[in-house]
């Protein structure tokens, strides 16, 4: 599966919003 399921999803979201760069870097990547 490329995509990531709805568990991991929202643990990037949640560390979006805790302000991780290196996280907002992977969703970049994935969008």
């Amino acid at each position: 599966s490329e995509f990531p399921s709805a568990n991991e999803d929202k643990t990037l979201v949640d560390d979006c919003e805790s302000g991780s760069e290196k996280e907002l870097s992977i969703t970049d990547d994935r969008g």
